[in-house]
């Protein structure tokens, strides 16, 4: 398994990258796939906006560049709101 960690991290084109995670899933018991798909889904489907107090979320979205924010505030309509404001910050204090 370290091995497969090592060759992910050396990978910076995402056709190779792809086919590296293809031919490891490849390999693995459908069962095992099976539970990591389950398993994967849980944690992509929390919104960690909603998980910080608003302080933090703000500290956080501060670092974003503005392709970011936009990014992020595809995410969840709580995410939109903080890239907003952010945006909004920012353009204000050009001014």
């Amino acid at each position: 398994m370290k091995d497969f960690v090592t060759q992910l991290s050396a990978i910076s084109d995402a056709d190779d990258l792809e086919s590296l995670i293809d031919h490891f899933l490849q390999q693995l018991p459908e069962n095992v796939v099976r539970a990591f798909s389950e398993r994967s889904k849980i944690h992509l489907a929390h919104d960690f906006v909603c998980q910080f107090p608003p302080e933090i979320t703000d500290q956080i979205f501060s670092y974003l560049s503005g392709k970011e924010a936009l990014n992020a505030s595809l995410t969840s309509r709580l995410a939109k709101s903080y890239s907003t404001a952010e945006f909004v910050a920012r353009f204000m204090q050009k001014e």
